[in-house]
């Protein structure tokens, strides 16, 4: 999902339900969930498509070449 989409969505959300406190799931079965805390932060990865793909900083992605990195928005 692009960041346009999940704004939009969320824009919908807000309008049908007013302003109600955000928590996430913990996983994908919703075994927990957790209050988020943080707006979006840039991330980087090397393989976008991936269920659980590894994530890097800028600071980490020093270690590696730019050209291999795919910029992202990771929330909480």
């Amino acid at each position: 999902m692009k960041l346009s989409e999940y704004i939009n969505s969320l824009q919908e959300f807000l309008n049908d339900n007013g302003d109600l406190d955000c928590f996430y799931a913990c996983d994908d079965e919703g075994n927990g969930y957790q209050q988020v805390n943080y707006a979006g932060n840039l991330y980087y990865t090397m393989e976008p498509e991936a269920y659980r793909p590894e994530m890097y900083s800028d600071e980490d992605k020093e270690e590696y070449p730019d050209d291999e990195f795919t910029a992202v928005c990771v929330v909480n």
